[in-house]
């Protein structure tokens, strides 16, 4: 395991968090469009593959990996004045286990460490995350007619 690698144990399962590779972008590229692509065409009326690619920062990127198989990513950055997430996507077979409060709860400590008190992300209103963004303590800021601005205030 390389330095930037993390362990995370989650109900006795261990997963590696590593930074994405050149080879991984066909992998988050997938796993969005398999997560994603209803959603895009019922709130947007349209897949736009190309905007993806457009926006794709691997240094931004992190890979979720599972017994040595890619099962989800994050991608995650630092603006001037918050942490934004721009995506975390899992398989589905390893959604609702805890991993996704566990990742973020890390890019919590990830933003304070950062020396920022606030988290922003972007979500569409009718996305299961919005349950867990709220859960945890994330207030939407501006909506639209298909999606949400949520931040979190970080507390020291």
């Amino acid at each position: 395991m390389s330095n930037n690698n993390q362990e995370i144990i989650i109900n006795n399962q261990t997963f590696i968090l590593r930074p994405a590779e050149d080879t991984d972008y066909e992998f988050t590229f997938e796993l969005l469009k398999e997560n994603m692509l209803e959603s895009f065409i019922k709130n947007w009326g349209f897949w736009n593959e190309n905007s993806y690619k457009a926006n794709y920062r691997k240094e931004h990127v992190r890979i979720i990996e599972f017994k040595n198989i890619n099962v989800g990513y994050m991608d995650f950055k630092f603006k001037v004045d918050c942490g934004y997430l721009n995506n975390i996507n899992l398989l589905k077979k390893i959604q609702g286990n805890g991993l996704g409060t566990y990742l973020m709860k890390l890019i919590e400590k990830e933003t304070l460490d950062k020396g920022l008190k606030r988290i922003c992300l972007k979500v569409f209103k009718d996305n299961p995350a919005v349950k867990l963004y709220k859960k945890i303590g994330y207030k939407p800021i501006f909506e639209d007619d298909t999606s949400l601005i949520m931040e979190k205030i970080l507390i020291v």
